[in-house]
């Protein structure tokens, strides 16, 4: 799917385990809620498109709140590509299980917007 199309995607939970083990995102967050990590994870994300978009405000801005909703003491340098590589990876360091995910962003930002 192309980086720029629009997805409304909804998830829903049919059966589910009686007691979530530690690698269950249930264990981690509450109902339709999701963990901090994922949310910051998230928000390199849109940073890509912000950037790739030529909203930089906006990528500085997706960027800042990544950081802060981990508590990461880090900040938006402009340098997007290094950026989006620090907050996914401290993203990654709090959530094991976003480890792909994280690897995946960095390597669209290095694509998207240049190495």
């Amino acid at each position: 799917m192309p980086l720029f199309w629009r997805l409304d995607l909804a998830v829903r939970e049919t059966s589910a385990a009686p007691d979530p083990g530690p690698g269950d995102p249930a264990a981690h967050v509450r109902d339709g809620e999701w963990s901090r990590p994922a949310s910051a994870l998230a928000n390199a994300l849109g940073a890509i498109k912000a950037v790739a978009r030529g909203r930089l405000a906006d990528a500085t801005g997706l960027l800042e709140r990544g950081f802060a909703r981990i508590g990461e003491p880090d900040t938006a340098t402009g340098r997007w590509v290094d950026d989006v590589t620090r907050l996914s990876r401290a993203a990654a360091a709090r959530e094991a299980e976003l480890l792909p995910l994280a690897e995946e962003t960095i390597a669209l930002a290095a694509r998207e917007l240049g190495a």
